[in-house]
């Protein structure tokens, strides 16, 4: 789909796009491939969308990742299993990408978010037993590889998870970046070698970079304005913004 160059009032709405996914990146460590893959999809066609995005997604995460790398030590206990179980799923759900359909993958992701916040909301206090961290995990690492692997797009996962071991915000952010810098690390090499990520695509995604570093110090700014409750409930409200997507990407398109 629209393989060729974009016009003015296409490049407009992708630049917009980019913005308001950086700056929701920057509050919550999470949104910029949320929002703007979705989109962009609809105008650019899936894998052209998925590859102008990893060059912004990575360099992001990288950002984020710096700017959070004080709460490194507290954010570890619950990463190096996670990460590890990340990547062979992400492997995994690359072989499986052509068993199961875009609309399929979207339904999965919107059961699992859907009744993440059915459980939130019914018991809000409801948290991960300290015990039970590792092995669920690496589990969850692995299921959060597979959604990556598969269609691109593992925040769901990643964002329930570690919202449900009740992080500090910013150990929050600094987690889920270091997982979403992990993932779109391997995605960068894998496109690279099959030859995806070069020419055009490469130009697209050093320019999709423009409105990311734009928005993203925005909403880095923003963030330190928000205490843990607001927090919490823009991140709440992120979620149910994207399940409601899940579920219209599943059905209709």
């Amino acid at each position: 789909m629209n393989p060729g160059p974009v016009s003015g009032e296409i490049a407009a709405i992708i630049f917009v796009a980019l913005l308001v996914g950086a700056v929701t990146k920057g509050v919550t460590g999470f949104g910029l491939p949320m929002v703007a893959v979705p989109l962009l999809s609809g105008l650019l066609g899936v894998e052209r969308a998925v590859v102008v995005m990893v060059i912004p997604t990575f360099v992001s995460n990288f950002w984020l990742l710096w700017e959070h790398r004080t709460h490194v030590t507290a954010a570890r206990r619950a990463l190096p299993l996670f990460l590890t179980a990340g990547v062979i799923g992400t492997i995994v759900g690359a072989a499986a990408l052509a068993a199961l359909s875009a609309q399929a993958l979207a339904l999965i992701l919107a059961a699992w978010l859907g009744l993440y916040l059915v459980m939130q909301f019914s018991n809000p206090g409801i948290a991960v037993p300290v015990r039970s961290r590792r092995p669920l995990g690496a589990a969850v690492g692995f299921i959060a590889g597979l959604a990556q692997g598969a269609m691109g797009v593992p925040g769901p996962i990643v964002a329930t998870w570690f919202h449900a071991l009740r992080l500090e915000p910013a150990v929050y952010v600094f987690s889920v970046c270091a997982v979403f810098f992990v993932t779109s690390g391997v995605q960068i090499v894998s496109l690279s070698l099959l030859g995806l990520l070069a020419g055009d695509r490469l130009i697209e995604g050093l320019f999709a970079l423009i409105p990311t570093m734009i928005g993203l110090p925005l909403g880095i700014r923003l963030a330190r304005f928000i205490d843990a409750r607001i927090f919490n409930w823009c991140l709440l409200a992120i979620l149910g913004l994207t399940e409601m997507r899940l579920i219209w990407q599943g059905l209709f398109e």
